[in-house]
C-alpha cells in the first residue's frame, strides 16, 4: 500500500486543526501605508495565498510594525464572517498564560468562514488583542440572541453570518491610552439573506468535532505565544481586567460612524455593476454613515 492510499488519516485531521490561515485585526489605521482613517481586518499576503482567498473588499496595504518593519496585507474595515468556535488566553513576554498576571494582555481567537468574491472560504481564524476581545466577544454574543431572537431558537448561530466593522476610532485603555478602532456588530440581520446555505452549513455540521478540538487547544495548556498572529503584530492598547464574558456591554452609537473609504469603494463598484449613474453614486455615498453604507451594501447583495 503506498501513502496515497492512507487518506483518512486522524493524524493528519488534528494537524490541519492546528494550521489554519488567519486575519488580524489592526487597531490603528494609522499603522497602514497609504494611511486609513480606521482600523479594520488585515490578512497577509502569506495567509491568502495559504487560504487561495482574500476577504471581500479587501485592498493591498502595508502593515507597518512598531519595529519599523512592514509587511504587505489585504486590508478591509468590514469583514463577513461565520463565526463556529472561539479561543481566548491571557499572553504576556510572547508567551500564553495559564490565567491572569499584572501586565498580560487578552487574545480571543475566532474560528470561522470568510466571505470573498467567490463565497465563503475557511476554515480561517481571526485574531484579536486588547480590548478588541471584549468588542468581538460582544458581537458574537450578539449574533447569537439575534439568530436566536429570529429563528425562535430552531437553528445555530454558525449557519448564519454576522457582519463586522470598524467603529469610530478613540482613545481607549485602561493605564496608557492610545488610539485604537472597536469592533462593532451590524444591526441589520436577515436570516433569509444571512443564511450560508445548505452546502456549506452541511459541511460544518460533519466537521464540528474538529472545530471544538481546535477552541479546547488553548484551555490548561500554556506555551509559546505567536499563532494566528503576524510577527510584530499590532500597536499594543494596554489593556488589563478580566477576560470576555457573557455579561451585556454599552454599545456605542454606530449610527453617528461615518463609512469608511474602503467601504465606500466597495458600494461605488457595485452601484456601477447596477448601472448607477456617477452623480447618483456620489449622491447617495456622500456623508453614509457606517450603518446605513451596510444596510446598503446587503440590499446590493439581496439584489443579486
Amino acid at each position: 500500500m503506498s501513502w496515497q492510499d492512507r487518506d483518512n488519516s486522524q493524524i493528519l485531521q488534528e494537524e490541519m486543526v492546528s494550521e489554519y490561515p488567519f486575519i488580524q485585526y489592526v487597531n490603528d489605521g494609522g499603522s497602514l501605508e497609504p494611511r486609513e482613517t480606521t482600523g479594520g481586518f488585515a490578512m497577509s499576503a502569506e495567509q491568502a495565498e495559504l487560504l487561495k482567498a482574500t476577504p471581500n473588499g479587501a485592498v493591498e496595504h502595508t502593515l507597518i510594525f512598531s519595529t519599523g518593519e512592514s509587511e504587505s496585507v489585504f486590508f478591509t474595515d468590514w469583514l463577513r464572517f461565520v463565526p463556529l468556535a472561539t479561543r481566548f488566553a491571557w499572553v504576556k513576554d510572547g508567551n500564553r498564560l495559564g490565567g491572569f498576571v499584572d501586565g498580560a494582555r487578552g487574545k480571543l481567537q475566532a474560528l470561522g468562514y470568510v466571505e470573498t468574491e467567490s463565497g465563503y472560504v475557511g476554515p480561517v481564524m481571526l485574531t484579536v488583542k486588547g480590548m478588541a476581545s471584549k468588542d468581538l466577544a460582544q458581537a458574537l454574543r450578539e449574533h447569537r440572541q439575534a439568530v436566536r431572537k429570529a429563528t425562535q431558537g430552531k437553528a445555530p448561530s454558525s449557519f448564519f453570518a454576522v457582519l463586522l466593522h470598524a467603529g469610530e476610532p478613540a482613545m481607549r485603555g485602561t493605564k496608557q491610552k492610545s488610539r485604537a478602532t472597536p469592533i462593532v456588530r451590524s444591526n441589520e440581520f436577515d436570516p433569509d439573506v444571512d443564511y450560508i446555505g445548505d452546502e456549506l452549513a452541511d459541511l460544518i455540521e460533519a466537521e464540528w468535532e474538529l472545530y471544538k478540538q481546535w477552541a479546547a487547544a488553548w484551555e490548561h495548556n500554556p506555551g509559546p505565544n505567536g499563532d494566528g498572529e503576524l510577527a510584530d503584530g499590532d500597536v499594543p492598547v494596554e489593556e488589563e481586567g478580566a477576560a470576555p464574558t457573557d455579561a451585556p456591554a454599552k454599545a456605542g452609537k454606530a449610527d453617528a460612524v461615518p463609512a469608511t473609504e474602503s467601504t465606500k469603494r466597495l458600494l461605488t463598484a457595485l452601484m456601477r455593476g447596477k448601472g448607477f449613474t456617477p452623480d447618483a453614486i456620489d449622491s447617495t455615498l456622500d456623508g453614509i454613515t457606517a450603518d446605513a453604507a451596510q444596510a446598503l451594501l446587503a440590499e446590493l447583495k439581496r439584489q443579486g
